[in-house]
């Protein structure tokens, strides 16, 4: 247990943090969710899936504007505890791990702190005409990258 603790501890605060941010970019389209109940829903699935041997954690899905717009209701929820299970049963981590390149996770996960980034200068009341949340956003992107190789790295070593 010790030797993954470093593994551990930064995944769940990235997965907390990324669940806060999802809630608060629900919340900026009009739909407030209690936080205590959705925390408590994903701590209770995350429970639930590490008992069989899933090693990933669930989360609130970003995109919450567009999946509303779309007419979707909770059931991307759902899903996540499918594609959960269904991994953590088969040990999908480690054929995807041997399917897929490292750097196809990188680009992924660059993708999404983009769209986080982004969402954010949405969602933010600034004066009429500024508009360098783009430019800021871009300016993310080394650092994003290196945090994204060093994490997808550090999952993939942990889950072997």
């Amino acid at each position: 247990f010790w030797h993954y603790i470093s593994v551990i501890i930064p995944m769940w605060l990235v997965n907390l943090i990324n669940n806060l941010a999802n809630l608060e970019s629900a919340a900026a389209v009009g739909d407030d969710f209690d936080l205590r109940v959705c925390l408590f829903g994903l701590a209770s699935l995350d429970i639930g899936c590490a008992l069989v041997g899933c090693p990933f954690p669930a989360c609130i899905y970003i995109g919450h504007a567009a999946f509303k717009a779309m007419g979707a209701r909770s059931g991307y929820l759902y899903m996540n505890v499918v594609s959960v299970i269904f991994f953590g049963i088969f040990q999908g981590g480690r054929v995807v791990s041997s399917l897929l390149p490292i750097e196809g996770a990188v680009g992924f996960l660059m993708w999404i702190g983009l769209q986080i980034t982004a969402q954010g200068f949405e969602a933010d009341n600034t004066p009429e005409g500024w508009s360098h949340g783009p430019a800021v956003s871009l300016g993310l992107v080394p650092s994003i990258c290196a945090w994204g190789s060093q994490s997808a790295s550090s999952t993939f070593d942990a889950t072997r």
